[in-house]
């Protein structure tokens, strides 16, 4: 069968009942790391582990609670941290985009990847996103992001 076999029948469009969730869109993935970025990094650079970190924390507030409860007492239960594969593709396409590169085994925003944040920043998007980053900005160090995935 060649494609002008396919080509010359009739096709419909179907609406499907379910919509693709918006946090598994490729393009408000990289948006939302670009956000990541842009709020949490220092000196412009994260780690991959900060990145799912965040990333799991903007997924819902009983995760920011969980996280703001453990960094209270960091003896305590740690939270659950789930790394999200997809989040390592858009991470790759934000590389290739130029938006990011990777530097001494971490990423850093560059430039172009700066501006695209200052123009999410200021629009009215992702605000809830936006409240928990910033409520999680100052534990956020990379001495928090080890100790969460440190065996015991």
């Amino acid at each position: 069968m060649d494609i002008n076999q396919i080509l010359d029948k009739p096709f419909t469009f179907t609406r499907r009942q379910k919509l693709i969730p918006s946090d598994l869109r490729p393009i408000w993935k990289a948006s939302l790391v670009l956000l990541i970025f842009g709020i949490l990094n220092k000196k412009n650079k994260c780690s991959l582990k900060k990145v799912h970190i965040a990333n799991w924390i903007s997924k819902s507030e009983s995760h920011l609670d969980d996280f703001l409860y453990w960094i209270n007492d960091t003896s305590g239960i740690r939270p659950d941290i789930r790394m999200e594969p997809a989040l390592d593709r858009v991470l790759e396409m934000l590389v290739g985009d130029a938006l990011l590169i990777k530097s001494n085994g971490r990423l850093e925003i560059t430039e172009s990847g700066y501006n695209v944040f200052n123009k999410l920043n200021e629009s009215a998007t992702f605000e809830v996103e936006k409240k928990y980053f910033m409520a999680v900005k100052k534990y956020m160090t990379e001495a928090n992001v080890e100790r969460i995935f440190k065996v015991v």
